[in-house]
């Protein structure tokens, strides 16, 4: 375990901290305004998945988890790599620290060096970037351009024949707006 803080430890998941990793998915459900929608059976299955077929490690304040970063091996489809794809990146509110975002990252590289594997960083904010309404993908792009990590390929989206007003017939256009704008500002200070 590597220690942050008296407060904050990093270390890594197992599929039996699925259970702790349950309240961080909800966070981010309710970040995206889809806490109506959220399933805790879907999500703990999801989760499991992910510890079974990659690797995580998260920050502790005391017991509760308040950061992660989980990857799974990258699957070209003809074949299954070591290599690793980020997933899961997330901190609580609460604890939302650049220190805790920049000590999991060290710990998934650490790993990731140790056992000579490559790591995918995905920055895509699939909702917000559909709608308009995230520079995610740029502001943490210039955090692993100073790690030292280089572009290496393009992400390209198509967005529906409609507007993304039109949306708001699902309710997901206003919710995701909001919810984005919120966070954007906490991720820039």
């Amino acid at each position: 375990m590597d220690d942050l803080s008296p407060k904050v430890l990093i270390r890594p998941l197992t599929v039996d901290d699925v259970p702790q990793l349950m309240p961080l998915l909800k966070l981010s459900a309710e970040r995206w305004g889809h806490l109506d929608r959220f399933d805790p059976v879907h999500g703990a299955a999801h989760l499991e998945d992910r510890l079974k077929n990659g690797v995580g490690f998260a920050a502790y304040a005391g017991e509760e988890i308040v950061g992660v970063i989980m990857c799974v091996r990258v699957d070209f489809g003809y074949m299954l790599t070591n290599d690793l794809s980020t997933e899961h990146f997330f901190v609580a509110e609460s604890a939302r620290s650049p220190r805790i975002a920049k000590a999991l990252m060290d710990a998934l590289d650490a790993y990731a060096d140790a056992n000579r594997l490559f790591v995918y960083y995905n920055v895509m904010d699939y909702q917000g970037t559909a709608l308009g309404v995230s520079d995610a993908a740029a502001r943490v792009g210039k955090l692993y351009l100073k790690r030292g990590y280089y572009p290496a390929g393009v992400a390209t989206i198509r967005r529906p024949s409609f507007a993304p007003s039109d949306m708001s017939d699902r309710g997901d256009a206003g919710r995701l707006r909001e919810a984005s704008s919120k966070f954007d500002a906490v991720d820039r200070q």
